[in-house]
C-alpha cells in the first residue's frame, strides 16, 4: 500500500530529516527508517534533499559514514560465528554483503584494491623497444 503524505510543517521535515540521518549513521536502510509512523514516503524525502543543497551533503555524508556500522558488522558475525551461534554458510553470505557494501560506501577504505607494479628503465631501452614492450603490455 503506497504511503499518503500529508503536508509537513519545515519544522517538522527538520526533525525527520534530523532522525532519518541519525538513523542511517546507526545502519538502519533508508525505506526501514520510512517505514515508522508519520514518516514520509521516500521520493518525497529525496525531493526534501533535493531542495535543500545543505541536506544533500549531510545526507551523502551519512550515508558514506555508515560504512563504519558494516564494517563492525563483519567482526561481530564473524565472532558470532567461531563461538557458533550462526551457521558459518549464513555468516558467509552476511559478511560478504556487508564487506561489499562497505566498499562501495567508502572505496579507499574499505574498497578492493589494486596495486600494480611496474618498473620500466627507459635510459637503457631504445624507443622502438619502449613501444614494443608497451604495446605487449596493452595485450
Amino acid at each position: 500500500m503506497a504511503k499518503r503524505n500529508r503536508g509537513y510543517t519545515e519544522e517538522e521535515k527538520n526533525d525527520i530529516f534530523d532522525k532519518v540521518i541519525e538513523d542511517i549513521c546507526n545502519g538502519l536502510p533508508v525505506r526501514q527508517i520510512l517505514k515508522g509512523e508519520d514518516m514520509p514516503a521516500f521520493n518525497s524525502l529525496l525531493e526534501w534533499i533535493e531542495a535543500r543543497p545543505e541536506w544533500a551533503k549531510r545526507y551523502a555524508r551519512a550515508k558514506q559514514e555508515s560504512a563504519e556500522f558494516d564494517a563492525d558488522n563483519v567482526n561481530y558475525i564473524a565472532e558470532l560465528c567461531l563461538r557458533g551461534k550462526v551457521d558459518p554458510a549464513n555468516a558467509r553470505v552476511a559478511i560478504d554483503a556487508y564487506k561489499w557494501s562497505s566498499g562501495k560506501k567508502k572505496p579507499k577504505k574499505y574498497g578492493d584494491s589494486i596495486q600494480l607494479n611496474a618498473n620500466v628503465n627507459s635510459s637503457q631501452m631504445s624507443q622502438e623497444e619502449f613501444l614494443e614492450n608497451l604495446k605487449r603490455f596493452k595485450e
